[in-house]
């Protein structure tokens, strides 16, 4: 056993392989199927029918379908899981347009053709693949027996379009739904469409802005507001892109005037003269481009003779550093030898000058003591054979005479 199965849609003729034991309802909503009750089997929103192979029926999908819909092949969907090759048939596409049996001529041919029903409850238009007439979409428009849903849930049918009696171009929708259905003065209205099927139905939805409950009205019944669907906005939208679309044609229609076309030519004109003066200028500069290699020679050998004249600069750049750098030695030398001369001085003037000067004061009491020698020896030579002689007595003293004129 594989763990694939082949899996064939009608009338799409759609056909893909998935892994064995995957819920049907995992990859059929891709393909058109809704599932209203959350996949919770309290609705018919979800039906195929097999075609071939098989699909088991629970106790859930007895108690929604009747006995002549499982006979026939019938499920939900949304209870199923593939577990085997399938064939199946979408409920999604039971809006058929009414035939008979008249006769018509048609030839398969490329394109795509548009079948259209008018009835009198409902319009239905089919999208045909003209080559193999299959149907490719369905649209049908709102009509009596409808289906009216609560949040995707099914609660009941439209009964009545008509006019609004005091006014008529508000139209009226009445629907019929559950007593149970939670329906408040918060709860508005909008159209929307089912599938691939094109099934038109009113959804309601309730926004929580006032969770008052709507009781049934004696006097007639209550009014729920409608709002534009995202398609209503989206085919506004469309139509607002249209209208800018014209004024944008309009207004290249005001720029492609005659007056605005005929200045385009004048300014064209003026354009293919600028051209042509151009191309004169073009042609007068055209010698002097062609010396343009000669100045370009000039310009080189002056290029040339200059790296020389930078060479030459260059060199006596250099010497002269030399130069510098000899001087710049001369000078710390001088420095050196001034710094010797400074300490030579310094040691002079604190140590050598005072010796010399003791060396001279030295010397002159020396001279003064030789002095006095000599002048004893003048005044008596004998001392130089017999020595010093005895100094004369003094007052008092033995042997001492008064000199002559003097004083007793």
């Amino acid at each position: 056993m594989t763990s694939s199965v082949h899996i064939r849609l009608h009338p799409q003729e759609v056909e893909f392989d998935l892994e064995r034991g995957t819920p049907l309802q995992d990859v059929l909503f891709a393909h058109g199927v809704e599932f209203p009750c959350g996949g919770k089997a309290r609705c018919k929103g979800c039906r195929v029918r097999v075609l071939a192979g098989s699909l088991p029926v629970s106790p859930e999908q007895e108690r929604m379908l009747t006995p002549e819909e499982i006979i026939a092949g019938w499920r939900l969907s949304c209870q199923c899981a593939a577990e085997g090759d399938l064939t199946l048939e979408l409920a999604q596409w039971e809006a058929s347009i009414l035939t008979d049996t008249s006769s018509f001529s048609f030839v398969p041919r490329a394109g795509l053709g548009v079948a259209v029903d008018i009835g009198t409850t409902t319009v239905v238009a089919q999208l045909l693949d003209l080559s193999t007439a299959n149907v490719l979409a369905v649209r049908t428009g709102l009509n009596p027996q409808a289906l009216v849903r609560f949040r995707g849930v099914d609660v009941g049918k439209v009964e009545v379009i008509d006019f609004d009696p005091k006014n008529s171009r508000v139209i009226l929708v009445r629907i019929a739904v559950r007593t149970d259905t939670p329906i408040t003065a918060g709860t508005y209205a909008q159209l929307g469409t089912q599938g691939v099927t094109g099934l038109a139905y009113v959804n309601l939805d309730d926004d929580g802005s006032n969770p008052e409950r709507l009781s049934p009205d004696p006097e007639g019944a209550r009014r729920i507001p409608v709002r534009q669907s995202f398609l209503d906005e989206l085919s506004e939208s469309g139509q607002n892109l249209v209208a800018d679309a014209n004024r944008l044609a309009h207004r290249l229609n005001g720029l492609l005037s005659d007056e605005n076309q005929a200045q385009f030519v004048r300014t064209l004109a003026s354009l293919e003269n600028a051209a042509v003066r151009i191309d004169k200028l073009a042609a007068q500069a055209a010698p002097a481009v062609g010396n343009l290699p000669a100045l370009t020679d000039d310009a080189r050998k002056v290029l040339a003779h200059a790296d020389t004249a930078l060479s030459t600069i260059n060199d006596v750049a250099l010497q002269l550093a030399e130069g510098i750098g000899a001087l710049e030695r001369v000078a710390k030398s001088a420095e050196q030898i001034g710094g010797a001369t400074v300490s030579l001085s310094s040691a002079a003037e604190n140590d050598t000058l005072p010796r010399l000067n003791a060396l001279i004061e030295q010397l002159a009491r020396n001279s003064r003591r030789l002095d006095r020698l000599l002048a004893q020896l003048e005044e008596h030579p004998a001392s130089f054979v017999f020595g010093r002689p005895a100094p004369a007595p003094g007052p008092g003293e033995p042997g001492f005479s008064v000199p002559q004129g003097g004083k007793q």
